[in-house]
């Protein structure tokens, strides 16, 4: 038993019978493509080229300036409201009066 089909497929909203818009689209394709490309060799290239041991960048006109290797060992800077073993950075106690006489 066959059956046939009297339902009609719909035609198609939009033809390009001469191949601009495919060709338009893949040219946009290829420069887009090319343009990532570059991207990515100039982030590669970025990468393989940096330096482990960078030289220190001196900034001009600033005062007592020190190469970032004089901070490697340095001490790490303290919490806020605590003192550094060594440093008293508390004001000296104020004398009352009945110690005072």
């Amino acid at each position: 038993m066959t059956r046939t089909s009297t339902a009609v497929e719909p035609a198609p909203v939009f033809v390009d019978q001469t191949g601009q818009r495919g060709r338009r689209l893949r040219g946009f394709g290829w420069l887009v493509g090319i343009l990532c490309a570059g991207c990515v060799v100039a982030m590669v290239s970025g990468l393989v080229g940096t330096q482990s041991q960078a030289p220190a960048l001196t900034v001009p006109g600033t005062a007592d300036t020190k190469p970032p290797n004089q901070y490697l060992n340095a001490p790490l800077p303290a919490a806020p409201g605590t003192t550094r073993p060594g440093k008293n950075t508390t004001a000296p106690a104020a004398t009352s009066d009945a110690t005072a006489q």
